[in-house]
Order: C-alpha cells, then sequence, then structure tokens
C-alpha cells in the first residue's frame, strides 16, 4: 500500500513557516475504494516535523495508528516516515482534517 500511496497519491511539502521556503518534508495522500491513506516521509539531513492532525469524519475509522479519539501527532526526524490509514465504516464517507505543524 506505501508504494501505491506514493506512486498514485496527491503529493505535498511541507514548508519552514520561519522562511516560507519549501522543505523536503513530503506528505502523500491516497483515497481508494476501502478509505484514505496518508505517508508522511522526512527527506531533510537536520529538520524534524511535529505536526498534529485532527480529523473529522464520517464513516471512517482509524487504523494502527495511537491517537486521542481523532486527533493523531506525527513525529519524525530525518530519514524517517509515517503511515496513517482510515478505513471505511460505510459506503459513503466523508473526511476534514485540521493541521498544525512545528518544523525544528
Amino acid at each position: 500500500m506505501i508504494e501505491k500511496v506514493k506512486t498514485e497519491g496527491t503529493k505535498v511539502c511541507r514548508k519552514d513557516p520561519r522562511r516560507n521556503k519549501e522543505l523536503d518534508i513530503f506528505v502523500f495522500s491516497y483515497k481508494y475504494e476501502s478509505g484514505i491513506c496518508f505517508l508522511y516521509e522526512n527527506m531533510t539531513p537536520n529538520m524534524n516535523l511535529d505536526e498534529s492532525i485532527t480529523f473529522k469524519t464520517t464513516g471512517l475509522k482509524l487504523v494502527g495508528v495511537e491517537g486521542d479519539g481523532n486527533i493523531v501527532k506525527v513525529l519524525i526526524g530525518p530519514g524517517e516516515s509515517k503511515f496513517i490509514e482510515l478505513q471505511s465504516t460505510m459506503p459513503n464517507w466523508s473526511i476534514q482534517t485540521s493541521i498544525s505543524y512545528t518544523i525544528s
């Protein structure tokens, strides 16, 4: 699934909020028939991502990730990655996300 997320998903870069410069920290999102996945990859040599994601969902459940209800923390350092998956619990589902992050 991770390869599919990387090859067929939508890729966005995180920016350094202080310099408004794109970093080699990527978030891939991939919608598929049974849900949605997110893959975080930190390809920087010396930066850390500390991100908090709040999911507001209907018909989806968070799978295999520790979180407080619908809040997930992503802490990844150089060379690290994190995979997040939400699986559908009904045919029609929806998702909204609220994200805040820091770069150190």
